[in-house]
């Protein structure tokens, strides 16, 4: 189909590892030439709700479904194909190196289409003129072979996938079309057809052998026949452009992976002493003359107190520490810090930053506790708007409150059979092992809707094959108001469209799906419903 690419690919990290496996929102940009000075500019765009990416950040895609792409974008030479994730509503950094796109299909496809026109259109003109007179019979059987042979040629220049020689050919045959237009000017009026073309007819009136004529006249077209064969029979098959992106993206990761490497060598090699520069502190000697001591620091008693300036550690290892007698500093900084004891935070003025916190059995007492903010009470918060991470608990987890994001309700993990997405209506299939779409009007098997932002998650981490239905909560729903329009506060089923849901007067027992919060007078739409309501 016109205006759709295949696409193939591999994301990665910021830190050019694969990505983990998922489904990933990815947004897809094509660009032109990056020049010094110039913008970056953007032919086209289109994003992917739901991209599955497999082990090792590889994933396959068809692209121009939503925006198709233009051939003629790539009148100019090629593209070059940007992916970068969009989480939230916002766009992550462009992790990936920027892949060539070369638009070749696209013109032979549109090259072709246009020929195929312009022999329908003349196939048509002959049927015309051979309806006429009965005279132009052979002229149609000779003309018949040619668009044979040409249909010959057309099925061996597709797999060669070379824009000079295919650009050529259709020149040919543009101007081969050009005369057989003037062969049918006049209406297939036979007498007016011969005195116009007299350079095509022979001494005895009969239509010259037009095959013959245009081999004269082309002259390369048999040779160019024999050469396509020899060029199929001696060579191998040509490889995929597929094959060939996949290739580049390849050699592109190993080049980077090649350049990081030679960066970390370079710099080691900097930083390498000079025999020249060697002192005590680069050979492990303990250094004490001025502010800087390298070697061990042992403290038997009075503590640690510093001033000013703060405290950085690279490890520690604690038996015991009470965080707001132990730190004067504003602010301390650890890379990783071994727990044998209880370990307590709890100041409002200072603030402690550990990367890991790993709390280990020391001699007959068990793990100690980690308390933060214990006497203040304020709250901690683990990760961030651009970089969560969660939190992973082995064990129960004990709450006064448990507070979740405001929509996406109560889900449940489900395997599910059919491409689903965000706000279809589901039911329970015959075996009871999987989801699928609703189609039948008020099922009493439907029991939740599609949701890509769930508050409460039940049923372990999203994987390839599952998909998540709210079941309670407020989540955006697909309606349909063709036959009756929707009032906020009415009661939905399900409707006979596909993962849709609709509103009756009165609805049986067991096929209420939830309540309408926003009203849609016609059409299909999007709405917020609250689920649970029977």
């Amino acid at each position: 189909m016109q205006g759709l690419l295949e696409f193939h690919g591999r994301l990665c990290r910021s830190d050019k590892r694969p990505a983990n496996p998922g489904n990933y929102c990815l947004q897809f940009q094509l660009h032109g030439q990056a020049r010094p000075g110039q913008r970056d500019k953007v032919y086209w765009e289109e994003v992917l709700d739901t991209v599955e990416i497999s082990p090792g950040g590889f994933y396959q895609v068809v692209l121009g479904r939503k925006a198709p792409i233009d051939g003629t974008m790539f009148s100019r030479g090629a593209r070059w194909m940007s992916v970068r994730v969009v989480r939230a509503g916002k766009l992550d950094a462009e992790n990936n190196g920027r892949v060539p796109v070369v638009g070749n299909a696209f013109s032979l496809a549109k090259s072709m289409a246009k020929t195929a026109v312009r022999i329908d259109n003349l196939e048509q003109r002959l049927d015309q003129v051979a309806s006429s007179s009965p005279k132009v019979d052979q002229f149609q059987t000779r003309l018949n072979r040619i668009v044979e042979a040409l249909e010959l040629v057309s099925s061996r220049l597709v797999p060669l996938e070379d824009g000079a020689e295919i650009k050529s050919l259709i020149r040919r045959l543009e101007a081969l079309t050009e005369r057989l237009d003037q062969i049918d000017m006049d209406e297939g009026r036979l007498d007016r057809l011969e005195l116009e073309m007299v350079d095509i007819v022979g001494p005895n009136g009969d239509v010259v052998d037009l095959n013959e004529r245009m081999d004269r006249v082309e002259g390369k077209a048999p040779e160019l026949i024999r050469t396509l064969r020899k060029r199929e029979r001696d060579q191998p098959e040509p490889a995929r452009l597929e094959d060939l992106n996949r290739h580049l993206h390849s050699l592109g990761v190993q080049l980077e992976s090649m350049k990081a490497e030679v960066a970390d060598m370079g710099t080691k090699a900097a930083a390498a002493p000079s025999r020249s520069d060697l002192d005590a502190g680069s050979i492990g000697a303990v250094n004490r003359g001025g502010d800087v001591m390298t070697g061990g620091l042992t403290i038997n008693r009075g503590g640690l107190e510093v001033l000013s300036g703060g405290l950085t550690c690279r490890g520690a290892t604690v038996t015991t520490l009470e965080a707001s007698n132990m730190l004067k500093a504003p602010k301390m900084l650890t890379d990783a810090m071994e727990l044998r004891g209880d370990f307590t935070v709890d100041s409002a003025s200072r603030s402690m930053q550990v990367r890991m916190i790993e709390g280990r059995q020391a001699s007959a007492r068990r793990d100690g506790a980690l308390h933060l903010n214990s006497r203040g009470g304020a709250e901690v918060v683990i990760g961030n708007d651009t970089a969560s991470k969660g939190a992973q608990v082995h064990g129960s987890i004990r709450a006064d409150t448990l507070v979740a994001q405001s929509t996406g309700g109560l889900a449940q993990l489900f395997h599910a059979t059919g491409a689903l997405s965000a706000g279809d209506v589901v039911r329970v299939n015959d075996s009871g092992e999987r989801v699928v779409r609703v189609r039948k009007l008020a099922d009493c098997r439907v029991m939740g809707v599609i949701t890509d932002t769930p508050g409460i998650l039940l049923g372990g981490e999203t994987r390839t094959g599952v998909v998540v239905v709210a079941v309670t909560g407020v989540v955006s729903c697909r309606v349909d108001a063709t036959d009756k329009p929707i009032q906020a506060g009415d009661l939905l089923i399900a409707s006979s469209e596909s993962g849709h849901a609709c509103t009756v007067d009165d609805a049986g027992p067991g096929t209420v799906l939830g309540k309408a919060l926003a009203p849609l007078a016609k059409g299909r739409g999007m709405i917020p419903v609250l689920l649970g309501i029977r």
